[in-house]
């Protein structure tokens, strides 16, 4: 009995190669190398390879329909929003200036999702990594949310280390921060304190974070944060995406994303990512 397992007990010695092979969870399962796959599972493992080919056709098909969906409607709303801007520029009328407002909001608010969808469909891409200094690319995002942060009456900071090198792609990472600055800055509400982070946790890892004092999420909610289209709240602005670019570029850097609450009151929101020693 055992003797007649063997077969499948190799395919799944290979199968799980294959898998770590993958650079990480974002990326497509290479296929079987069918060479040295054992002769009696031949077959299956044929067939499992067609599945895998299927699954990979399929997501790059949405990727590519997500990205060229995204460009395509970037044009007629810039365009809507050009027109409203100066609609409400030419007209007095307070219903008519009332109408335009509501229009104005809504084409903003599709077009900040359009943004965020094309940032998703990049985020899922393929993308060369380089060496990179987090703290200084940290800092750099936080100097251009200082305006800002001060309109809103926020006070925005750094905290941590002085020098940390990850291996990272710069644009992603400034993508992922900037999200993670925005939702603090959207949420935490007049009067609050928002600081980005970076330190070291565990051995050999770096973590990027953003810290506010504001009302926080439930701990119920925190799971919910990164799934896509979720928001924490009611209040206008945001589209529920943000975070769930977060989670795919920290997929795309071999890391992971974290939440969690601050004491007394407040939310830290986060990716952990290798660090270079």
């Amino acid at each position: 009995m055992l003797r007649g397992l063997q077969p499948l007990k190799r395919l799944e010695a290979q199968i799980e190669r294959a898998g770590k092979r993958s650079h990480n969870a974002a990326d497509p399962l290479p296929p079987i190398e069918l060479t040295s796959a054992p002769q009696e599972v031949y077959s299956l493992a044929s067939t499992i390879n067609r599945l895998l080919e299927a699954v990979a056709r399929g997501q790059q098909k949405e990727k590519r329909f997500l990205n060229d969906a995204a460009h395509q409607l970037r044009t007629p709303l810039a365009g809507l929003i050009g027109q409203t801007e100066l609609a409400l520029h030419e007209s007095h009328e307070p219903q008519v200036r009332e109408r335009l407002h509501k229009v104005l909001s809504a084409a903003q608010r599709s077009a900040h999702l359009v943004h965020q969808l094309l940032q998703l469909a990049r985020s899922e891409s393929n993308v060369p990594m380089q060496p990179l200094d987090l703290p200084q690319l940290a800092c750099e995002v936080a100097r251009e949310w200082t305006a800002k942060a001060l309109a809103a009456g926020i006070d925005l900071g750094y905290e941590g280390e002085e020098q940390l090198r990850v291996l990272g792609h710069p644009l992603l990472l400034r993508e992922a921060l900037n999200n993670l600055i925005d939702n603090a800055l959207h949420y935490a509400g007049t009067g609050a304190t928002v600081t980005v982070r970076v330190h070291l946790t565990a051995p050999g890892m770096a973590a990027l974070a953003v810290e506010d004092d504001g009302p926080g999420v439930p701990a119920e909610h925190l799971g919910d944060l990164f799934a896509r289209f979720w928001r924490g709240s009611d209040k206008a602005g945001g589209c529920g995406l943000g975070l769930s670019i977060v989670d795919e570029i920290a997929l795309r850097h071999a890391g992971q994303t974290f939440a969690e609450p601050v004491v007394p009151h407040g939310l830290r929101v986060g990716i952990s990512l290798p660090a270079l020693t």
